[in-house]
């Protein structure tokens, strides 16, 4: 599938497991990962991403600010995105 259009898509991403925070490169959002519970006031459809474990683990990860040149059609993609990778790097962590 090389002409598939969101192919490479990890290359979009950076982690910095020393500040619990994903960067998409193309867009300049920021995810940060919290350790505990689901903040009180419940974060808009779209805009959570989990940890290793899904939903049962003290992982959460929440935008710190949406760009204005993020497409809202594509947020709940790009958190599923972010939270996969985060996973895969505590995983990979030495």
């Amino acid at each position: 599938m090389s002409n598939h259009p969101n192919r490479n898509w990890r290359s979009r991403w950076v982690v910095d497991l020393a500040i619990c925070a994903i960067t998409h490169k193309p867009t300049g959002m920021i995810v940060r990962f919290v350790s505990g519970p689901l903040p009180a006031t419940p974060p808009p459809v779209g805009t959570l991403a989990w940890g290793p474990g899904g939903p049962d683990d003290t992982w959460v990860g929440i935008p710190d600010s949406i760009p204005d040149k993020t497409d809202r059609r594509t947020l709940p993609r790009l958190m599923r995105e972010a939270g996969e990778l985060y996973a895969a790097a505590l995983k990979n962590r030495h």
